[in-house]
């Protein structure tokens, strides 16, 4: 599997989001990769667990995109200060706080 950064999207709650393209089998996957100083989680597209006919976390190779991932980005103390505030709104997402988007669906972040 490969890895590319795409995007830092902003940090949210002393975190960093990134945008990242996953290659896999002659196709790409878009995931979204959150890294704090001590603590790293990785989402991917649907499509992608469907074919590895799992969860991402289960998935054999996940030890090592993750190693490879954590290599990419730039080190956390880096890069907390450079990007800006996530926002949702810029990606067309929201955060669960009880709220409701524009069109009145609730978050699933």
């Amino acid at each position: 599997m490969t890895v590319d950064v795409l995007d830092y999207i902003g940090k949210h709650e002393d975190g960093i989001f990134v945008l990242l393209s996953l290659g896999y089998e002659e196709k790409y996957y878009e995931a979204t990769f959150y890294y704090r100083d001590t603590f790293i989680v990785l989402t991917v597209e649907e499509s992608l667990e469907e074919k590895f006919g799992c969860e991402i976390e289960d998935w054999d190779g996940y030890g090592q995109i993750m190693y490879d991932i954590v290599k990419k980005v730039t080190p956390y103390e880096e890069m907390i200060n450079q990007v800006e505030d996530f926002k949702p709104e810029d990606y067309d997402l929201y955060f669960d706080n009880g709220d409701t988007d524009p069109n009145g669906t609730q978050s699933n972040l």
